[in-house]
């Protein structure tokens, strides 16, 4: 049924608090979940009633739920970063990579949807001397553990410059302060699926830093 206030208010008339609030309670009822197909236009193809998405959060597990699905990311991030990777996890140089701990985002499609899929996160290799050979960590994106080699990106360590001032110093790396980000976009079936950050690097610690990610999913 479409949309009505429940009170209306004239010119030169007390305004009572308790119905304002039952007005925002029946447009946030209506908007999550209250809108039917008969509310929608059909003079112009701009939306079907499927693109309404109700959503709900569940803060305890970090979950929303929405009308394509269930979107989780890991529900023990710390309130910084979601923690650290490095060599302990899969060293630069060995055979395949290591999945990034607390990274991955897990999805429920309830039909097959288009999904936009964006990563941010600074990783920040550390050096535990200083060195003019900073060793690298690579990072990448897999989908269902599909493998994006365009989605690779490359981080060295932190070091820092001695005062000395001889030439053979080393100079802080151009890629010391690199942010990771990239999107993906795909058409991906019902039911489940994964999105995780894997790599390798020759740090023993790279604390990652400004995590966050959006997604986005359209029914086809």
């Amino acid at each position: 049924m479409a949309y009505t206030v429940p009170n209306s208010f004239t010119t030169s008339t007390q305004i009572n608090a308790d119905e304002i609030q039952e007005n925002n309670d029946a447009l946030r009822n209506y908007i999550n979940g209250g809108v039917a197909t008969s509310d929608i236009s059909t003079t112009s193809n701009w939306v079907e009633a499927k693109h309404i998405m109700k959503g709900l959060y569940n803060p305890i597990i970090n979950e929303y739920d929405m009308e394509l699905g269930y979107s989780c990311g890991s529900p023990v991030f710390p309130f910084y970063h979601p923690g650290y990777f490095g060599a302990l996890y899969h060293k630069l140089g060995g055979s395949g990579r290591g999945a990034v701990p607390n990274t991955a985002v897990d999805i429920y499609l309830r039909h097959p949807a288009k999904v936009f899929f964006y990563y941010t996160l600074s990783p920040r290799p550390l050096a535990p001397d200083d060195t003019s050979t900073p060793t690298k960590t690579l990072i990448s994106l897999r989908v269902d553990g599909t493998a994006y080699n365009d989605s690779q990106n490359m981080f060295t360590e932190q070091i820092e410059v001695n005062n000395s001032g001889h030439a053979e110093e080393p100079i802080v790396s151009r890629y010391r302060r690199r942010t990771y980000s990239f999107q993906w976009v795909g058409d991906l079936t019902e039911g489940a699926h994964t999105f995780e950050l894997f790599g390798q690097s020759g740090s023993t610690s790279v604390p990652l830093k400004f995590y966050t990610y959006s997604l986005q999913a359209w029914f086809n």
